[in-house]
């Protein structure tokens, strides 16, 4: 990566990948509790102290099959909370608009122009066709502490709670995500 298609971000990405020594193993698995402890403390101290997080699951809707291949980077929204050993469930909450949801132009631009150093970003991007994914969900990520998958599912109906109960202003239709019908 770094020499042949001169991507340095990458490359630092991927570096450590291949086989590990025991002692390699429990030397990345010290800084992986080190983290996790930073992490907890963090969440733990008296300006945050938060029931959950509401974040995105992904950067893009889902994308064909096949395209994690080039955007497996856009999944950082998972991995940390899967590093940090959290509990997280996903809530759909709309589908992608065809003409709501298309990329601008000066966007599409701007991704054409991001050089070779940029290839987690165009990674990330170059599936992306709103046309071609209208109708697929998106969703959010309703992120919980250690050991509180209860509280995280009734964080997940508070979410879908609060859907049910909105309008929209302009159609009038409600806000919760409609599931298919599967007989």
């Amino acid at each position: 990566m770094r020499y042949i298609r001169r991507d340095v971000r990458w490359a630092t990405l991927i570096r450590n990948f291949g086989p590990k020594t025991a002692a390699e193993q429990w030397a990345l698995v010290a800084k992986r509790e080190a983290f996790r402890a930073t992490w907890h403390q963090w969440w733990d101290a008296e300006p945050q102290r938060y029931d959950f997080i509401l974040c995105p699951v992904n950067a893009t809707p889902a994308l064909p099959h096949g395209a994690m291949r080039d955007a497996v980077s856009a999944c950082g929204y998972t991995f940390l909370w899967n590093l940090l050993d959290y509990t997280a469930g996903v809530v759909p909450i709309s589908r992608v608009d065809a003409a709501k949801d298309a990329l601008g132009k000066p966007y599409r631009k701007a991704l054409k122009e991001l050089g070779a150093d940029h290839a987690i970003a165009r990674g990330a991007w170059m599936h992306y066709d709103a046309a071609k994914m209208a109708g697929l969900p998106t969703a959010v990520q309703v992120v919980g502490r250690r050991w509180e998958e209860e509280k995280v599912l009734g964080y997940m109906a508070a979410v879908e709670k609060a859907l049910e109960e909105y309008k929209d202003e302009e159609t009038g239709e409600g806000g919760k995500y409609v599931l298919l019908e599967v007989d």
